[in-house]
């Protein structure tokens, strides 16, 4: 039998050559499907990419990221980069989405270094729209740190203060008495020499960190840069330590860089021949009033913290938001705080009334006395009620040698006449603490006789704040009656005093079960509610409604076992 050929089992498929006109041409589509078209073929766009490692076929582990931490900056899908070598016309569509919808970042000290900066041309360049350049980072790519015991007090962008476990991921500051420094600085005059001939005049933001250990080498990563067309937008960090000179430097390179000045000087007056009322309501919009996010000034025994953090935590952009979608990465923009570094950026331009204005206060008599009224009506006063009785002693620090301590007598007596908020912080405490046995019990009622005798009783909104240790329980649990019981007797002996205050504005009363997590407008929805409104109208009388007199949700709190 003879063997059938196998074409003979399969349908014939036509082989007519089709017209021209009948042909689909890809270039012909319109460019929105196109776009769609590219996207499906691994076109990113919105996001971060690192030009360290897109080129690399085997990518490091990410799962040791931990060892090297510019690792973190290569989780993104492979790149397509054999579109770019389709035909010019598609290259040109690609590179538009690629480079213009995308932020880049490239560190000297990753792989393979600067050197891709050099090798883009003219029209590649042109596309740029946002860039991040690391020559030198002094410190974590996510935290600002330092020496607790120097920088804690210094440093405000809120980017913690922890010593670094793993140092060797910081850069040594840049100096160019260094050949191998010398080198880079180098390289840096050609890429920016690149970058001024290629860059889109107004549409590049670049972002660039390079901590210098002495101003001359500062002066020389400026110089190429102010060769640069003028930029979007623009952040510089010169120096992790906050230097006022290299910090002026920054400020005035990235200034020119954007084609912006500096506000023009207003004409001096005499502020002290102005109506008390007009000067009280000029120095309300001075660094005397802090009115940021959490805007409480934390006080204990020996210290006041005023102002708060950045309200950028150092970045020097919130969000890059590419007309595909947005991409919200800001911690590759740390850190440029200005209160922090010898850096500028327009996000943080409130950081320079952080801190004590102390020279307000220098002025002259007059000027002190309004300065006065203002900083403490105007502010809302956190007072830590815990602390060390003996703090000599070597028991004292034992944590249960707590005991509540009389912070609000470091406030001068002229000053409490004005103040309008004072929230008393009872943290990690013992309701044992409360009784009228213990050693703080006099300190307690000395700081309520302070507030009876000095305090203006009718502009004033008094809080209280408990977190206990000893009485812990989840939320969601039912408290049985002997809890309950104990609970009521010890707050009803603590808040008795605090009854004398005859006239108070407004008295609040914040308890905290394991978690204080509650809705705005509901509250809490574990009974506390209940036990914190008969603690205020112990104080304020039947009808007092806290809720409706301005009480709100404390939303942070903490679990049971996180000591």
């Amino acid at each position: 039998m003879d063997q059938q050929r196998i074409t003979l089992f399969f349908p014939v498929v036509s082989r007519k050559k089709t017209t021209p006109a009948a042909r689909s041409h890809f270039l012909n589509l319109p460019s929105n499907l196109r776009r769609r078209i590219y996207q499906e073929a691994g076109v990113i766009s919105g996001m971060t990419i690192s030009m360290n490692y897109w080129g690399i076929r085997k990518r490091p582990d990410l799962r040791h990221k931990g060892s090297d931490d510019h690792l973190s900056e290569i989780d993104y899908p492979p790149l397509p980069l054999s579109l770019f070598a389709v035909c010019r016309s598609i290259n040109d569509d690609v590179s538009q989405i690629f480079y213009s919808e995308n932020q880049f970042i490239i560190t000297r000290r990753a792989y393979k270094g600067l050197r891709v900066l050099e090798r883009f041309s003219d029209s590649v360049l042109s596309k740029f729209r946002s860039l991040i350049i690391r020559l030198s980072l002094a410190s974590c790519i996510s935290s600002c740190c330092g020496d607790i015991d120097h920088d804690a007090r210094e440093r405000r962008c809120g980017n913690g203060f922890s010593s670094c476990s793993r140092p060797s991921n910081h850069d040594a500051p840049l100096n160019h008495t260094s050949s191998s420094d010398e080198r880079v600085i180098s390289q840096w005059m050609k890429i920016c020499a690149r970058f001024s001939e290629g860059i889109q005049p107004g549409k590049l933001s670049l972002y660039i960190t390079c901590d210098c250990a002495e101003h001359q080498t500062a002066d020389m990563i400026i110089a190429p840069l102010l060769a640069l067309p003028v930029l979007e937008n623009c952040a510089l960090r010169l120096a992790r330590e906050c230097d006022e000179e290299l910090q002026n430097m920054a400020k005035t390179t990235v200034l020119s860089l954007t084609g912006r000045s500096d506000a023009q000087a207003v004409q001096p007056f005499r502020f002290l021949n102005l109506p008390k009322e007009i000067q009280l309501n000029i120095l309300q919009h001075t660094g005397l009033v802090y009115s940021g996010e959490g805007s409480e000034t934390v006080c204990t025994q020996s210290h006041m913290r005023f102002g708060g953090y950045c309200p950028a935590n150092g970045s020097a952009h919130s969000s890059f938001s590419p007309p595909s979608r947005l991409l919200n990465d800001s911690w590759n923009l740390k850190c440029f705080c200005r209160a922090s570094h010898s850096a500028f950026s327009f996000s943080c331009d409130s950081c320079e009334t952080l801190g004590f204005p102390l020279a307000l206060f220098l002025v002259n008599r007059q000027f002190r006395e309004a300065a006065i009224e203002v900083f403490y009506s105007s502010n809302q006063f956190a007072l830590d009620m815990l602390g060390k009785e003996h703090p000599s002693s070597t028991a004292a620090r034992a944590d249960h040698n707590l005991s509540i301590v009389p912070t609000l007598h470091r406030f001068p007596e002229y000053a409490l006449g004005f103040l309008t908020s004072i929230k008393l912080d009872f943290h990690t405490s013992n309701l044992d603490l409360f009784q009228p046995d213990q050693s703080g019990w006099k300190a307690w009622l000395s700081t309520v006789q302070v507030l009876l005798e000095g305090a203006n009783l009718a502009i004033l909104s008094l809080e209280l704040r408990f977190r206990e240790k000893c009485y812990e329980a989840y939320p969601d649990e039912e408290f049985d009656n002997g809890y309950k019981d104990r609970i009521w007797e010890i707050y009803q002996n603590f808040i008795r005093p605090v009854a004398s205050l005859h006239g108070l504005k407004n008295f609040y009363v914040h308890l905290n079960w394991a978690c204080t997590i509650g809705f705005p407008g509901v509250g809490v929805l574990d009974g506390r509610e209940e036990l914190e409104g008969k603690l205020e109208t112990m104080v304020m009388g039947d009808g007092y409604d806290a809720w409706k007199c301005g009480k709100v949700v404390r939303m942070e709190g903490h679990l049971r076992g996180a000591y």
